[in-house]
């Protein structure tokens, strides 16, 4: 943890001598420099820890009797561990990882290293460890040094810790910051202590850039797991590595860039004393720290300090309720005495900060009370199964509510995957489709997708989105059906593919139906329709992966699992209401975030839900719900081995060359460019949750230069959106079609055992949109799935990528 002039917590430690005091006069968390108080806070604390004067290193002939030596007034040196009863080993610099953790502060990482370099023995390994960089001027620093380098996929400085932990494979670790400079001989020093074996970590002090240099101050020793807060700080501390991975290494919620933002150096003391290790603080040890933050920075960083300090304390009252509670009464006490002090003396600016630090120990106690516990450490609030876990209901975001804002619109938002199958596996001894064996592979699909088992529930009064809770059991009747009639592949009307003779979908059910099409040449088709409510293209990808299986093997049923659905509109919107507030960063954050978005629009969408059932109601007596736009389809297959080839030829992405290819089909024959809405997909790389997380950019494809030159310009139009952070909003005037381009499987999936000859998928369009295009990858076809209005000659459109096909040569 990184500290600007003042830490959270300040400490001082007496010159009384063990006959006369077996603890030190006073301790808290400023800098941390336990032989002084802090100079700009010169506040004093509570007595915790034990010191000795004199030689660091006193020696006896034989170890003590009597009581267990944790907690009592003993100088550590004449102790034998319990863990080795040899006693200590000597310890040298080729024992020592120095590790540095940075994001994005290259110039601060050169100074550190450069003072590492300087200051440490040649012996020691000195690892660089880069907090998720948003550049390569981390590594570029750390390769230029010679140092070792590696890279953590997340931010956060506990996470930054543990992967040092994991990547060296030395038995000690030290640990400094990237704006801290190294003193003379603090490598011979530190090490020397951990020749002792009850000792499992070193720290220092931590001197300001224009402080002096403390001589003879005492050696301090702690035992007690209260006295971990004072034990040092992350700017300089030393372990034992292994015994550090043996607790599961740094809390990954705590720590700057985390939401408990602080406290990750004490809790790692704490836990270590619980486990009865003796921590060693020497003041002779030090390093000095470039103090960066002022004014508003300062109070955040302050205040972070604090929500890592209440949930620290916070984990201590539910692992050891009298343990945390002293921790507790600790932490309190010293921040509102300081406060106090602070404005009787007229610091404001320093009692700002106070108050900052005091709010942030309240938000993380909340916080931390929510958090489940994975052993000693904090889980994600979604990653430890607790038992007893409530009703599960989830808010509907609200990218996804506005395709539910009508009827009208309901019934248009819903794309659909086509999966052409040989019959021969599907079709009973009398040559009829086997519609109950894929309504048993459709339920357990079903059940293996939540979101396809769950349903909507209005929020009362309109003041939130519906909610996602479960559903009843599923009649699959309802959901999966054979077409009325036997349909020839010669005339089939494509338009069937795109899902639109699935039959409706009731709000009080599952959005998902399927519809089973039995061709006359012995193949059979299934149309799978999800709401886009439910999903969008990356998710409706790991839906298809769900329903064909990668072997024709049997498909192992899966029983439908989860919490029930809450009872009531109260309890379901506490549960929301709850988990709302554990995902902010404290009281603060939440209501930072509930007033991000104006208060106008809020209660513009809080009437719009209070009115969508009247005005639904309305629309179905007066007819208007039976008038849907009408919407046709096309399929157009090409080779997709050659379409990939081409792409990379023409120096694009196969994403690009059917962004082209949509332009050219969709332009009228006297325009000189047309505009392609493009969805950007704003999922992470390992997210596959449920719902719609997209932005939207319209390219302009040129029309003069042939496809390959309007590819170029493709290209670069997307690069530039995808770097971009605007999030523009188009209407339907402003694009002439949209387009994209997913991969599925570049192998065959099964379904019951046949293998899909051929899988498309079908966009939907919102009213007044008039051409949509989706190409999806599979085996060795490459799908477009176009769906248009009635204004659209989908005929000619289909003919114009019939004719670019030919072009490149990607004719089946």
């Amino acid at each position: 943890m990184r500290r600007a002039l003042c830490s959270p917590m300040e400490s001082r430690a007496s010159s009384t001598p063990p006959a006369t005091s077996a603890l030190s006069a006073d301790r808290s968390i400023c800098s941390l420099a336990t032989d002084g108080c802090c100079r700009r806070c010169g506040m004093r604390t509570l007595p915790t820890a034990l010191h000795f004067p004199g030689p660091r290193r006193p020696k006896y002939s034989q170890p003590p009797t009597g009581p267990q030596w944790r907690g009592t007034p003993v100088p550590l040196g004449l102790l034998v561990s319990r863990r080795d009863p040899r006693g200590g080993s000597m310890v040298d610099p080729t024992d020592l990882t120095i590790i540095i953790c940075s994001r994005n502060r290259p110039q601060m990482l050169e100074q550190a290293l450069a003072s590492v370099l300087r200051h440490s023995p040649a012996e020691c390994e000195i690892l660089v460890v880069d907090s998720a960089s948003d550049g390569p001027r981390t590594e570029e620093v750390s390769r230029a040094a010679g140092v070792s380098y590696v890279r953590a996929d997340r931010p956060g400085l506990s996470i930054a810790r543990n992967v040092g932990l994991e990547t060296s494979t030395r038995p000690l670790v030290l640990f400094t910051d990237d704006d801290c400079e190294a003193t003379p001989d603090w490598i011979p020093t530190l090490l020397a202590h951990f020749e002792d074996p009850q000792v499992a970590s070193v720290t220092g002090r931590m001197l300001q850039e224009d402080e002096a240099a403390v001589v003879g101050a005492p050696l301090v020793v702690y035992r007690s797991t209260e006295q971990g807060i004072d034990a040092g700080h992350g700017a300089l501390m030393a372990f034992r590595r292994s015994e550090v991975l043996l607790l599961g290494g740094f809390d990954p919620l705590l720590g700057a860039g985390r939401r408990l933002s602080g406290a990750e150096d004490l809790d790692i003391f704490c836990r270590l004393l619980g486990a009865g290790w003796a921590i060693v603080h020497d003041p002779a040890i030090a390093i000095r720290h470039r103090h960066t933050r002022i004014g508003d920075e300062y109070n955040a960083l302050m205040e972070g300090y604090g929500r890592g300090l209440g949930g620290l304390a916070l984990k201590f009252v539910r692992l050891e309720p009298m343990v945390g509670l002293r921790i507790t009464a600790i932490i309190v006490r010293r921040t509102v005495n300081r406060l106090i002090t602070r404005v009787l003396k007229g610091r404001l600016r320093d009692a700002l900060a106070d108050g900052h630090m005091l709010w942030g120990i309240g938000e993380g106690m909340v916080i931390g009370r929510r958090l489940p516990l994975n052993g000693q450490v904090f889980g994600e609030p979604a990653s430890v199964p607790r038992a007893g876990r409530p009703p599960a209901a989830e808010a509907m975001r609200g990218l996804d509510e506005r395709f539910i804002t009508s009827d009208v619109v309901s019934a248009m938002f819903r794309p659909a995957v086509a999966v052409r199958l040989p019959g021969e596996h599907l079709r009973l001894p009398d040559g009829s489709v086997d519609l109950a064996a894929i309504k048993t592979e459709f339920v357990s699909f079903a059940n293996g997708i939540p979101r396809l088992t769950q349903v909507l529930k209005p929020a009362p009064l309109g003041l939130a989105t519906p909610a996602w809770v479960a559903g009843p059991p599923l009649d699959v009747d309802r959901h999966v059906r054979l077409w009325e009639r036997r349909e020839s592949p010669d005339s089939l009307d494509e338009t069937l593919l795109g899902g639109y003779s699935n039959g409706e979908m009731d709000k009080r059910y599952p959005l998902w139906n399927a519809l089973v099409i039995d061709l006359t040449d012995g193949d059979v088709i299934v149309v799978l329709r999800v709401h886009h409510a439910i999903t969008d293209g990356v998710f409706g990808i790991r839906i298809l992966t769900a329903l064909l299986a990668p072997d024709p093997g049997a498909r192992t049923p899966v029983k439908r699992s989860g919490p029930k659905a809450p009872r009531g509109a109260v309890r379901t919107w506490g549960i929301i209401f709850r988990t709302w507030l554990s995902e902010q960063d404290g009281l603060k954050g939440a209501w930072r975030e509930y007033w991000r978005k104006p208060l106008v629009g809020r209660a513009r969408r809080t009437a719009g839900r209070i009115l969508r059932e009247p005005r639904n109601r309305a629309a179905r007596r007066n007819g208007a719900a039976d008038r849907l736009p009408v919407r046709r389809g096309r399929l157009i297959e090409f080779d997709n081995a050659v379409f990939r080839r081409t792409a990379r030829e023409m120096g694009g992405s196969p994403t690009e060359l059917v962004i082209t290819l949509t332009g050219f089909a969709a332009a009228s024959s006297e325009a000189e460019s047309a505009s392609v809405l493009v969805p950007i997909s704003a999922r992470g790389r390992r997210d596959d949750s449920a719902g719609n997380q997209v932005r939207l950019t319209v390219v302009q494809v040129p029309l003069a230069g042939g496809v390959a030159a309007a590819l170029v310009a493709v290209r670069d139009q997307l690069a530039a959106a995808v770097e971009s952070t605007e999030t523009p909003t188009f209407g339907a005037d402003d694009f002439d079609a949209l387009a994209t381009f997913l991969p599925f499987s570049p192998r065959q999936r099964f379904l019951l055992g046949a293998a899909a000859e051929s899988v498309s998928f079908w966009p939907s369009l919102n009213p007044g949109e008039r051409l949509g295009v989706f190409a999806l990858s599979y085996a060795r076809r490459l799908a477009f799935g176009i769906t248009s209005d009635d204004t659209v000659d989908i005929d000619a459109v289909a003919r114009r990528f019939e004719r670019l096909r030919a072009e490149i040569g990607a004719d089946l």
